[in-house]
């Protein structure tokens, strides 16, 4: 991996991660939190790939949203159950 590559990597906790899950399904997460955690890869390989899954979820026609919305907490079921998955899958 490059220096710079690793310079731009996001040192975030499990906690931290689960506490932005948790705000997206409360409707809380700021738009800075939320630009922050999709676009910047995390250090720890376990939790980059919450940060992807995340990130994959919110495409054009996602089946994890409302149909039609852009704002990332707009989430249909699916997405909340997908959500609480991945909360579940970090919180050992």
């Amino acid at each position: 991996m490059k220096f710079f590559d690793w310079l731009f990597r996001e040192n975030l906790t499990r906690e931290e991660v689960i506490d932005l899950l948790e705000a997206i399904l409360n409707k809380t997460i700021s738009d800075e939190d939320w630009d922050q955690f999709v676009t910047v890869q995390l250090v720890d390989p376990d939790l980059e790939k919450v940060r992807f899954r995340v990130e994959e979820m919110w495409v054009e026609n996602s089946p994890f949203m409302v149909k039609g919305s852009i704002d990332p907490t707009d989430l249909n079921s699916k997405g909340v159950a997908e959500i609480k998955r991945l909360i579940d899958s970090i919180s050992n």
